[in-house]
């Protein structure tokens, strides 16, 4: 490719006159760009160096022109070395061009000169960001600060905007405190000190309800077991109201905590309550194939609630595939009245794979009855029954 004759021309000169005042080219690419430096000439490629010292390389099918001209330092220099030093307007003017120009350090020296000459000087004032306050000139930081301005964060806030800003940090360091505070007694549930582990129970205990949504977060989040245990065993004194969310949380804890001691005080406040909520969404979980399905029917034998094995069998005569039957509206009733509707009669899907409620049916009750609802629904009927064949109560 053919490199255009400009750049040619732009060679000699720097090849010709090496110690000549250096030309600062515009060097045009082909994308759009351009750079301002001096200009040398590597044959494939051309290198462009700014004042500021950076360099940059660029091959000579992208660029599209070269525009030689006078660097503006240069230009700077040559006007400055005609002005006097109290020639307030000529400096002022010099100022101008240099911000045009691009030499903000430049424009900087001039205006100081300006104001050197002419302290009241208005334009260069406010070329400089000044601004006069009770009739003396302020930097604009001075000012901002004087008017009732604070910096935060590199930001000036007014004064109304600094006030809202200072009353929103105070909220979050006091939230911060009370969150520390809270995780301390969280802790203190476990300690080896019997005194402070009683006042923990005590300060929890003494908010009666309220204190549930904090228990039950710390029982899923707390990284040590022993907290875990201890929050939970609040709940259960406490007493979870019904229709709580509370209950769903218990239910997730199960499933989803790897302690068995957790396990142990969750599903033992699960049966001492009969908490429907619970035990609902353990039979939903314990039907669908997921992560925790076996956790999930381990909770409901440790619970031995027949309610929830009916309603296992019932999702297993809804089942049509390993996904979760029916609609998440359905409770226990419902799941249950699905499996008596079936009656003893129906097999079921005998053939083909286990169903995960049928499966989760057989780690509870150690039974092989694989989808066998007629078995599934004798075996419950057993369970009901008393060793002289009284009905027993479900749990």
């Amino acid at each position: 490719m053919r490199f255009p004759a400009i750049l040619g021309l732009a060679a000699a000169v720097l090849a010709a006159a090496p110690c000549a005042p250096a030309l600062a080219d515009v060097v045009h690419l082909k994308s759009g760009k351009k750079f301002e430096g001096t200009v040398e000439d590597k044959g494939d490629t051309v290198v462009v160096r700014l004042e500021s010292g950076s360099r940059f390389t660029f091959n000579r099918e992208d660029v599209d022109r070269i525009e030689l001209k006078t660097p503006p330092w240069e230009t700077y220099e040559q006007k400055a070395a005609g002005l006097k030093p109290g020639d307030a307007a000529g400096h002022l003017e010099l100022a101008k061009w240099c911000r045009d120009s691009g030499l903000s350090s430049r424009m900087q020296k001039e205006l100081d000169l300006v104001i050197k000459a002419e302290p009241d000087n208005a334009e260069a004032r406010a070329l400089l960001g000044h601004e006069k306050v009770d009739g003396k000139w302020l930097s604009r930081e001075e000012a901002l600060k004087a008017r009732g301005f604070v910096q935060v964060d590199g930001v000036w806030l007014g004064p109304k905007e600094y006030e809202a800003h200072r009353q929103k940090v105070e909220a979050e360091e006091k939230a911060r405190k009370a969150s520390e505070a809270l995780m301390g007694k969280f802790e203190a549930l476990a300690d080896r000190d019997a005194a402070k582990a009683e006042a923990a129970r005590k300060h929890f205990t003494d908010q009666g309800n309220q204190a549930l949504p904090t228990l039950a977060w710390a029982a899923m989040n707390m990284k040590d077991s022993r907290v875990r245990v201890e929050a939970v065993k609040l709940i259960n004194a406490i007493g979870v109201p019904e229709k709580s969310v509370v209950s769903g949380w218990l239910a997730r804890i199960a499933w989803q905590d790897p302690s068995n001691e957790v396990l142990t005080e969750v599903t033992k406040g699960i049966r001492e309550r009969k908490d429907e909520i619970a035990l609902t969404l353990l039979v939903y979980t314990a039907s669908s194939e997921n992560a925790y399905r076996r956790r999930a029917a381990a909770a409901l034998r440790m619970v031995g609630d027949t309610r929830a094995y009916r309603a296992l069998i019932g999702a297993l005569v809804g089942a049509s595939s390993n996904n979760l039957p029916g609609q998440m509206g359905m409770n226990l009733q419902a799941l249950s009245a699905m499996a008596g509707q079936a009656g003893v009669s129906q097999t079921g899907h005998q053939l083909g794979e286990v169903l995960p409620a049928a499966d989760s049916l057989e780690l509870i009750s150690g039974q092989e009855h694989r989808n066998d609802v007629a078995k599934w629904l004798k075996w419950v009927d057993e369970q009901e029954r008393a060793p002289g064949g009284a009905v027993v109560t479900p749990k």
